[in-house]
């Protein structure tokens, strides 16, 4: 074994194999380049209002991609990946999609479009101040 960081991160790759799958095809259908890397993870800009963690690729609007809190956020789903492996998007993805995009839009209509959990997003700020118009 010549580097066993090389077999390890093969073997994780692997091991998230469902949610890696799934960030290759979004990224073929999407034609997206990556933009950077963020402790190791490829992250992509798309044109969702929201931010999701797939494997070991990150897809933020860019409006959120200056935003490091952010960044941490998605991060934290790519922890949540590795330790769940297989399981990640029926524990942790499909209820965080129902939990963010289906329940906030139906029961809170009056909320912002662009609230974000871990913090506010970039673009919801204009001079310092929040914009709840937008």
């Amino acid at each position: 074994m010549k580097n066993p960081n090389t077999l390890l991160s093969f073997l994780l790759y692997i091991w998230q194999l469902p949610q890696n799958m799934l960030a290759l095809l979004i990224i073929t259908i999407t034609k997206r380049k990556k933009l950077e890397i963020y402790r190791g993870i490829n992250i992509y800009c798309w044109n969702i209002q929201g931010g999701i963690s797939l494997g070991d690729y990150i897809f933020l609007p860019k409006e959120w991609l200056y935003s490091e809190s952010t960044k941490a956020h998605e991060w934290g789903h790519t922890r949540q990946s590795r330790m769940f492996g297989p399981l990640y998007l029926l524990v942790i993805g499909i209820p965080s999609f129902f939990g963010n995009a289906v329940w906030d839009r139906l029961f809170h209509k009056n909320w912002p479009q662009k609230k974000h959990i871990s913090g506010i997003c970039p673009a919801t700020l204009k001079n310092g101040q929040i914009n709840l118009e937008e």
